[in-house]
């Protein structure tokens, strides 16, 4: 399971917003020659980004390497659903210079592609109010397929049952739309799992979550700003909650793994790891 991310850049004056969907290792050139990369385009219009509600996590930041062209498509629907998209594409490389948010994703060497991705932009019909989402699925598509169709929608419900959007209603309405899309996941009986990041772009300010190692990464001035940890067995207060509610830990070629299997801690399914693998977000 590679890690997943969204990533914002802050275009000159603020005028501008890339948004694009990076599986570790897209670029890399000595894995394309075998593996479909699914880009997709849809627009944004007046929408900048002012601030990051808790500022940006500056530490360990690292210059990103040039990115190339990318692929555009026609423009879909305000609300676009990326998890369904099964064909496998015919060309293997695309280089196509476009603009405003985009998505890729590179299926590698498994049979399954387990990426899923949810948009919904002018929410309530507020052009200042968009939802960015990628998710990482792992034991099937099952999990990823539904989180992609159903956290957007859910964390909506949300925010209409807040009314007044102050930061701490709209975290609560996030926090809620992540543990309804899990219980409801796991009322079907299904046994797939999903890590999941997320963005929601309010009147200028992102608000942003995550459950597992999927990741939302900022790009200023072309420097990569962190706006997510990852929920990984590795970190000792992950390991302490798991340790503390009777969950065994295994260490093997030197990754934690809970009773021997995932190395993320947190995530929406995993029904027979449900007691240690929570889906509580973590608000960034």
């Amino acid at each position: 399971m590679k890690s997943k991310a969204l990533y914002f850049e802050e275009g000159i004056m603020q005028e501008s917003m890339a948004c694009e969907a990076y599986q570790k290792g897209l670029h890399d050139k000595s894995s394309q020659k075998n593996s479909d990369v699914l880009i997709r385009k849809v627009g944004l219009d007046s929408l900048r980004i002012v601030k990051i509600s808790e500022g940006d996590r500056s530490k360990g930041a690292t210059k990103l390497k040039k990115r190339p062209g990318r692929l555009v498509v026609p423009e879909y629907s305000p609300i676009v659903e990326f998890s369904r998209v099964d064909r496998k594409l015919e060309n293997k490389e695309f280089e196509v210079q476009g603009r405003d948010f985009y998505l890729a994703s590179k299926k590698g060497r498994r049979e399954v592609m387990e990426d899923g991705y949810g948009i919904m932009i002018d929410i309530l019909g507020d052009a200042k109010q968009a939802f960015f989402a990628v998710i990482d699925g792992h034991g099937g598509r099952a999990a990823a397929n539904y989180v992609a169709e159903n956290l957007g929608k859910n964390i909506v419900k949300g925010l209409q049952n807040v009314g007044c959007k102050e930061d701490g209603q709209l975290e609560e309405a996030i926090r809620g739309g992540y543990l309804v899309t899990d219980r409801e996941f796991l009322s079907q009986g299904l046994s797939s799992g999903a890590c999941a990041a997320s963005v929601l772009l309010n009147d200028g300010e992102l608000h942003v979550a995550n459950v597992g190692d999927c990741r939302v990464v900022l790009s200023r001035n072309g420097v990569a700003h962190a706006l997510t940890i990852d929920h990984r067995v590795s970190r000792e207060d992950e390991r302490l909650r798991i340790e503390n509610s009777g969950g065994f830990l295994h260490c093997r070629n030197g990754i934690w793994r809970v009773h021997g299997s995932l190395a993320v801690s947190r995530a929406i399914g995993d029904q027979h790891l449900k007691e240690w693998i929570i889906s509580e977000p973590e608000p960034a």
